[in-house]
């Protein structure tokens, strides 16, 4: 089974498993059932509302999209990012 890296807000790495039907997932499905595995594997703190994420780099900005429509593939690298909020 193949997967993506999850790199959490404090660094640790965790390889999710990615299948192949996965890859029509919308992105916001795909954030709620990562955040529900990194939480699982202790990191806290991260919700919908105060995360974004980063693949290879690029900021997933469109919820509706489908992971494989943003090039999320097996051995892509997720970065969950926390918003900064202030002035």
């Amino acid at each position: 089974m193949a997967g993506v890296a999850v790199i959490t807000p404090a660094g640790q790495v965790h390889l999710m498993p990615l299948h192949t039907e996965m890859l029509n997932m919308a992105v916001s499905s795909f954030i709620v059932e990562m955040l529900e595995t990194i939480v699982i594997l202790g990191v806290l703190g991260c919700t919908e509302e105060n995360v974004k994420l980063h693949v290879d780099g690029k900021p997933l900005d469109r919820p509706t999209a489908s992971l494989a429509d943003c090039g999320i593939k097996a051995g892509s690298t997720v970065q969950v990012v926390r918003k900064v909020h202030g002035g």
